[in-house]
């Protein structure tokens, strides 16, 4: 049987993918991502904690403003949660200083 603590994360977890990351509602980052938080999987020369949150899932906002998060598979344990997620949308700017989708590589 789950404990508490365990759904609770889980839906905290559901609740950010629903509300930030699907939604795209990034004013709303410090109601789930505390001050300490690091992110192993951002790009080096990011910020720990919800700036460095909001840097990166702005950059793929503004790279797909229609971005989807969908959550398939969602594991919890103590503290923390872990998530297997598509996500969906249209490339419509460069969101990482690469390419547009189709343009190709530029030169120069």
């Amino acid at each position: 049987m789950m404990s508490t603590d365990h759904n609770h994360n889980r839906q905290s977890q559901r609740a950010f993918v629903d509300t930030v990351q699907s939604a795209g509602e990034l004013d709303r980052i410090d109601d789930f991502v505390h001050a300490g938080f690091v992110d192993h999987s951002l790009p080096p020369g990011l910020p720990a904690g919800p700036d460095g949150v909001r840097a990166i899932l702005g950059a793929i906002r503004h790279g797909f403003p229609d971005h989807d998060a969908e959550v398939i598979h969602m594991l919890a344990e103590g503290d923390m949660v872990a998530t297997y997620k598509t996500f969906t949308g249209t490339h419509t700017a460069n969101s990482s200083g690469g390419y547009r989708l189709g343009d190709g590589p530029r030169s120069g």
